[in-house]
């Protein structure tokens, strides 16, 4: 009966998986293995292009923002004439003199306007240059639309026409100014320069200076970003040319041609144009560089050093121990249960020979010897070491930014800075058209036409007429943030606050012949939205350094910190703006700032547009070289985490929890069952404790039968 006790335990015992112990170890090994590969081009440098990333990215983003800017300017100018003719008291009654005078004066940017006659096309008044009839047709004289026409020695102008309702006469108005002006900030040490292009390539009208290369090599690279541009696309082209040679060799520079499509939406017309900018760029030089085998060589030893100590101090003896225990428990005489490996292993095998040798003959355990977790840690701490020098370096290196990258952030900055102000001088102009549609009607009369400007434009937040002692009247949206007191003695744009939750910017225009003024709040979320055109973190800020708009959230007023920034901001007021690497939050960074200047009333306001960026976020070789080393870095680190844990949980723990079943039990305690947890080699090890003390229990049982017998 007891034998066949035996044989039965020893059954279950080895229903255990053979190689449990031994999977977290092979496992662990396969996948730094696989991480070394990938790592052989993971960390080779990126091949220098011969145009930086950035600066494509740059030239992408600037043509996308000017053919957008060009498309709602194009589109709200010709709002704008609609507004201005199609009140009442404005275009009826009123001589064509004095109609067109009233418009030119607020929208000085038209060259020219005409008013004709729907039915005959006669010419009833004209003011400013010329205009190009020929652009006309009669399906143009009766809805409000815009087309571009290329004049000899004007470029590309749009031609917009305005049906102008007269009791029973129709009237239209028609007028023309330039689509590209000369107000777009352009590189001139790139010699960039910004066409209008059509579907086919045909150049229509271009800015800045022509490139100096072949005419028939710039023109087939822009006939080339016509096409991309004619399906709706935006994007970039370039090509390398040679422009020479020096003592170094062979010069050679990259045309950058950055397009996207030019299209007026809303409106009636003709208009499938596309904006190509063009640049030239000196070609960067260096060449790819080797790979980093001592990084990869370094993982591999690393792996095998962890894997070898794992096997020879852990996975063999535990493999070794299970053999002997199976022996001891099937009663095969009394064979020797090696006590080799870490400190958990040999405590178990003392338990054993407790059972399998006689008690002169058993060994002396050496308690000296490193546990499983200490030599698990050991295994993981060698790659965890790999992981952490790979992560210091992809930290730790600033790249090299060229100096054209830091100019390129300082036109980016610029070209904000007018955006910025086209967007406030545009509200003063708004508010001079409404007072000048109302002429000395009752200030109450202007509601109607505060609604419809509410409604036109976006950058309003609320509209209202003041008294002269500052008491709101009729007012349209939401209601006003501005205190009542006196309104200022003149027309332009203000800033009523320098504390609180909220800026409060507004334009202000008085009424003809009263004492009362029409404001405009202007919605600082709107001016927000016209920074997030460029990458990076860019700012408004008054002559404080108070911030009063911002693209990542931030606090009503908050101060420029950091030195750089606020030296930065200080230059630009005093009209010399300017582009640096220097340090801000969180490390380097370039820093560009201009100033929201003339010509206009926004230049009143001594605002100031700043930006940062940090360096190592720039489309930069380096950079990605950094971000793959971080990348690699990271998967290492989760290697080793996964390493020391699985370890932990599958082996360790187990280990010490049987090292502690067996002491107990090697102590007499023959009473308390043994149990596994896992069914794995280190299982099988409880199982044959638990046939041992069984064993012990029977035999300690017959001993006290004898003894009750005798």
């Amino acid at each position: 009966m007891r034998k066949r006790t035996i044989r039965m335990e020893k059954h279950l015992a080895e229903a255990g998986f053979p190689r449990g112990v031994g999977v977290p170890s092979a496992v662990v090994l396969a996948l730094t293995l696989l991480l070394a590969a990938a790592c052989v081009l993971l960390l080779d440098p990126p091949s220098a292009e011969p145009v930086p990333g950035v600066v494509t990215q740059s030239q992408e983003r600037f043509v996308e923002a000017t053919a957008h800017a060009l498309a709602k300017t194009v589109a709200e100018s010709v709002m704008d004439l609609r507004f201005g003719v199609t009140q009442s008291g404005n275009a009826q009654g009123r001589a064509p003199e004095d109609l067109l005078d009233s418009l030119g004066e607020v929208y000085p940017r038209w060259r020219g306007m005409a008013l004709m006659r729907s039915s005959t096309g006669q010419l009833l008044a004209a003011r400013g240059e010329p205009l190009p009839f020929a652009a006309l047709d009669s399906g143009s004289m009766k809805e409000a639309s815009v087309r571009p026409v290329a004049s000899a020695g004007k470029g590309v102008v749009m031609v917009a026409t305005v049906p102008v309702p007269a009791g029973s006469e129709q009237r239209v108005l028609v007028a023309f100014t330039d689509l590209v002006n000369s107000e777009i900030p352009l590189d001139p040490g790139l010699g960039q320069s910004v066409s209008v292009v059509t579907d086919d390539g045909r150049l229509l009208d271009s800015r800045g200076p022509a490139p100096t290369v072949d005419a028939r090599v710039s023109q087939g690279l822009i006939g080339k970003a016509a096409t991309e541009s004619a399906v709706g696309r935006a994007g970039s082209v370039n090509l390398v040319v040679k422009t020479g040679s020096g003592p170094d060799g062979v010069r050679e520079t990259a045309l950058v041609a950055a397009y996207a499509p030019l299209t007026v939406t809303g409106l009636a017309g003709a208009w499938k144009l596309s904006l190509v900018s063009m640049a030239q760029v000196p070609v960067q030089g260096g060449t790819q560089t080797g790979r980093h085998p001592a990084t990869v060589v370094t993982l591999v030893v690393a792996a095998f050093f962890g894997f070898v100590l794992v096997r020879r101090t852990v996975v063999g003896p535990v493999h070794r121990l299970r053999n002997g225990a199976l022996a001891v428990a099937s009663g095969a005489g009394a064979p020797t249960v090696r006590g080799s490996g870490v400190r958990e292993v040999r405590r178990i095998a003392a338990a054993f020979e407790w059972f399998s040798r006689p008690a002169g003959a058993r060994q002396r355990p050496r308690w000296w010897v490193p546990s499983a977790r200490l030599v698990i840690v050991v295994a993981a701490a060698t790659t965890l070491a790999w992981s952490c020098s790979v992560l210091v370096v992809a930290g730790g290196s600033a790249p090299t930014v060229p100096e054209l990258v830091v100019r390129e952030r300082g036109m980016e900055v610029s070209r904000i800075a007018d955006t910025v102000r086209r967007s406030l001088n545009g509200a003063v102009a708004d508010l001079k058209l409404l007072v000048r549609s109302k002429g000395r009607e009752d200030a109450a009369s202007v509601l109607p036409l505060m609604e419809r400007l509410m409604a036109r434009e976006s950058r309003y937040r609320s509209i209202y007429v003041v008294d002269p002692a500052g008491r709101i009247g009729v007012r349209a949206g939401r209601p006003p943030l501005r205190a009542e007191e006196r309104p200022p003695s003149g027309e332009g744009v203000r800033q009523h606050n320098t504390a609180g939750s909220l800026p409060v910017i507004f334009a202000y225009a008085k009424l003809p012949d009263s004492g009362h003024g029409i404001v405009a709040e202007l919605d600082v979320e709107h001016l927000s939205q016209l920074l997030h055109q460029r990458a990076g973190r860019v700012r408004i800020v008054d002559p404080g350094f108070r911030t009063i708009a911002d693209t990542e959230g931030y606090l009503a007023f908050h101060a420029l910190s950091g030195e750089s920034l606020r030296r930065s901001a200080g230059e630009a007021l005093a009209g010399r703006s300017r582009a640096e690497i220097g340090r801000s939050r969180g490390g380097e960074s370039v820093i560009a700032s201009a100033a929201i200047g003339a010509p206009g009333p926004a230049a009143a306001l001594r605002w100031s547009v700043v930006s940062e960026q940090k360096t190592t976020t720039l489309g930069l070789p380096e950079n990605e070289l950094n971000r793959r080393n971080l990348a690699a870095g990271l998967i290492g680190l989760v290697i080793a985490l996964l390493n020391f844990g699985w370890h932990e949980f599958i082996v360790v723990r187990q280990l010490r929890r049987t090292a502690t079943l067996a002491e107990r039990l090697a102590s007499g305690d023959l009473v308390s069952g043994i149990h596994p947890v896992r069914q794995d080699q280190i299982g099988t090890i409880t199982f044959c404790l638990e046939i041992c003390r069984k064993t012990a229990s029977e035999s300690e049982h017959r001993k006290e039968l004898a003894r009750r017998e005798n």
